[in-house]
């Protein structure tokens, strides 16, 4: 996984990739996720900690998005929000998608 840029903050990481074709884990430590480009394959590993929230943008490409986890943008008293700009998407969700 190559990045950017990476802060950490008190709500979490905030990443922006670098807009190459990757595969992105997320780990439920993330607050901000942007990727500028690239055909990208995002794993969510597990759902987010109550009382967080995470939110990923990706500006343009091909991408999909799986949850090993039981689901992305899915929330227990957290939130989440995925915000796709371009490309012919994928989604495979989880249990609680």
């Amino acid at each position: 996984m190559t990045t950017t840029i990476t802060m950490e903050t008190p709500s979490g990481r905030v990443i922006i990739f670098n807009g190459e074709s990757e595969t992105h884990r997320l780990d439920g430590t993330e607050a901000v996720v942007i990727d500028i480009g690239g055909d990208d394959t995002y794993l969510f590993a597990t759902n987010l900690p109550a009382g967080r929230a995470r939110v990923l943008i990706d500006l343009a490409g091909n991408d999909r998005y799986v949850c090993v986890s039981p689901g992305a943008a899915s929330a227990f008293l957290s939130a989440e929000a995925i915000i796709d700009f371009a490309g012919k998407d994928e989604y495979q969700g989880g249990d609680s998608s």
